[in-house]
């Protein structure tokens, strides 16, 4: 039976030799992370302000707020730009194809039935068909959440810096007249 039907069962193996081959060629896929961690600013030393200042300052942003920071339309949108200028692909990828590819994981400190604490880590996460196209999608994506964390970051001390600038103009003209008076004083009375 196997010298008779011989020549079929080689063109059976090599059919689904290459079959096979082409399946997981289709089907291959890289996995790359990276790790993007939140430290915030050194508490300020109590300036006793009129603004409360520092509290403006020292407000730190939370986990879940830098984790929708990342998946923003606009850091999306320069993620994809960045990933197709720099011509590692073979054709331009698409923003849904780009977003399903990405994800992101919140890590978590310490949980318990009544509270859940979030360490200061996010880990990003890319799928793609090759080692080296998921990590630069990986990197390219950390650097524009980092970019969309500093812009959020001086949207809100910007007005603190500005507060903080006025003040200290304040108090260096009061220091300049003060001065003026001292050497009047000295003037008058030496």
């Amino acid at each position: 039976c196997l010298r008779k039907d011989k020549w079929r069962i080689i063109l059976i193996t090599v059919l689904i030799s290459v079959l096979g081959a082409v399946v997981g060629k289709a089907t291959q896929s890289a996995k790359s992370t990276a790790q993007l961690l939140y430290a915030p600013a050194a508490p300020l030393r109590n300036m006793d302000g009129h603004d409360a200042i520092e509290k403006i300052l020292d407000t730190p942003i939370d986990m879940r707020s830098i984790g929708l920071l990342c998946t923003s339309d606009e850091t999306y949108q320069s993620t994809l730009d960045a990933i197709n200028t720099s011509g590692e692909f073979s054709q331009p990828l698409e923003l849904d194809e780009l977003k399903d590819s990405l994800n992101y994981r919140i890590t978590v400190a310490k949980e318990t039935p009544y509270d859940l604490e979030y360490a200061p880590i996010i880990e990003l996460t890319a799928n793609a068909q090759t080692p080296r196209q998921a990590q630069i999608m990986v990197n390219t994506w950390a650097k524009e959440c980092q970019a969309a964390g500093e812009r959020y970051q001086a949207m809100f001390q910007t007005a603190a810096e500005q507060s903080l600038n006025s003040q200290v103009l304040e108090l260096f003209e009061k220091y300049q007249e003060d001065q003026r008076a001292y050497a009047q004083f000295k003037k008058e009375n030496i």
